[in-house]
């Protein structure tokens, strides 16, 4: 380049002109010449040239019609525009160069998702792949507009890659672990209870007092974790929440819950959809999961469950109405 060139000589002639005045008396006039000298040679690194590149033409005080210039940054070429002979101009993208030890994965969030997902969070990442491989990054950016055809969100996150192991354009999975705030936190303790007639409840090991059995110990959740109802077993009367809860064997009753966020969690290596609960039942209830719009329905049939409903019957029913209950 011609500019490039001029660029060299304007150097070479700013280092000639120091030289000259650095004998003399003048302190204004040297430290002029220093100036011009580290202007030409901002100029030199503007233009792509190495610090060692500019320390051999100081050396030799001969300008170069060919240099080599180095990329700014180590990477792979991702590609290349430059071709052997072709004539370059000026500000024209020779080369792109990206680094791929570090990558940005994007991530598709749903709505309802969106709660549990902050910047900073730990990314636990899958591929096909790789079986049984798991790859760790970090939560960087959050878009902040919803995709209003998916219903979804855009997260970036940041995976180191040092290995080069996974390549940009992969389709991966990604688990992001979240903690809850709300909901019924477990106890946290030990509880003794009888095989046999689970209503039996002691903080104590000894015999249940109904058949005389030993008291099995049973671990409670700890206080990290939360109660949690699986999804399909809550009922959305429009008005309430309900749960049919297993009273006894073959007789459920309709409970009243209060649920907050809903969440995705592995159960046995399966993903499982569960709300949090904030009131109505306490851990270890046994509730109907699958068919309670079957029970239900017979239970309206009957007019058992009618009160359950708040409006079904009207405040002389209710009063006379027996207690939600479904024997099956």
């Amino acid at each position: 380049s011609p500019d490039l060139v001029t660029t060299q000589q304007e150097y070479l002639l700013a280092l000639e002109t120091l030289e000259k005045v650095k004998g003399g008396q003048n302190e204004v006039t040297i430290r002029g010449a220093e100036s011009l000298v580290e202007a030409s040679k901002r100029r030199l690194l503007l233009w792509g040239i190495s610090e060692k590149q500019i320390e051999e033409l100081t050396r030799r005080k001969k300008t170069n019609t060919h240099m080599t210039i180095y990329a700014p940054l180590g990477g792979t070429v991702i590609h290349k525009n430059a071709l052997e002979g072709k004539y370059v101009k000026e500000g024209e993208n020779l080369y792109k160069i990206s680094d791929l030890s570090n990558l940005w994965m994007l991530a598709d969030i749903y709505e309802y998702e969106m709660a549990w997902v902050k910047n900073g969070q730990k990314v636990e990442i899958t591929t096909p792949a790789y079986p049984g491989e798991k790859f760790e990054g970090k939560i960087a950016f959050i878009d902040p507009y919803l995709s209003q055809k998916t219903r979804s969100v855009k997260v970036r996150v940041d995976v180191p890659n040092p290995r080069l192991r996974l390549k940009p354009g992969m389709y991966v999975n990604a688990l992001i672990r979240s903690s809850i705030d709300e909901g019924v936190h477990g106890p946290g303790k030990v509880i003794y209870t009888c095989s046999m007639h689970p209503e039996v409840i002691s903080d104590k090991p000894g015999e249940c007092p109904i058949c005389g059995m030993f008291l099995v110990k049973k671990e409670l959740a700890s206080s990290g974790s939360v109660l949690a109802v699986y999804k399909y077993a809550v009922l959305d009367t429009g008005v309430r929440k309900l749960v049919y809860v297993e009273k006894e064997k073959g007789i459920y009753e309709p409970t009243v819950v209060e649920i907050g966020s809903e969440a995705v969690a592995l159960v046995n290596g399966q993903k499982r959809r569960f709300y949090v609960l904030k009131a109505g039942l306490s851990e270890g209830m046994r509730v109907v999961s699958q068919a309670n719009f079957l029970i239900d329905s017979q239970s309206q049939l009957t007019g058992q469950a009618g009160a359950a409903y708040g409006g079904a019957l009207t405040e002389k029913e209710k009063e006379k109405a027996p207690p939600s209950k479904h024997i099956h």
